[in-house]
């Protein structure tokens, strides 16, 4: 049986300490308030679907999907939100 090769990130250094997201896993992004949590996740979002390695899934308890996609598209645009 063929496994999948592990998803990068596009952070270097979280890949090289984790490395990558490997199929059929699931991540938890957890910390103290206002510590970027949000910015860290959609960065790795961003980086995954500007680089087509792979469809990401979000599941927020603290964000709209409304926030979340101009969170991205933000990013994305370099324009502030």
């Amino acid at each position: 049986m063929q496994t999948m090769p592990p998803v990068k990130s596009g952070i270097s250094e979280l890949d090289e300490l984790t490395g990558g997201f490997f199929p059929g896993e699931l991540t938890i992004v957890g910390a103290r308030i206002e510590i970027g949590k949000t910015t860290f996740i959609i960065s790795i979002i961003k980086n995954l679907i500007m680089n087509h390695t792979a469809k990401p899934v979000l599941f927020s308890m603290d964000l709209r999907s409304f926030s979340i996609k101009r969170h991205l598209v933000s990013m994305i645009s370099g324009v502030s939100s």
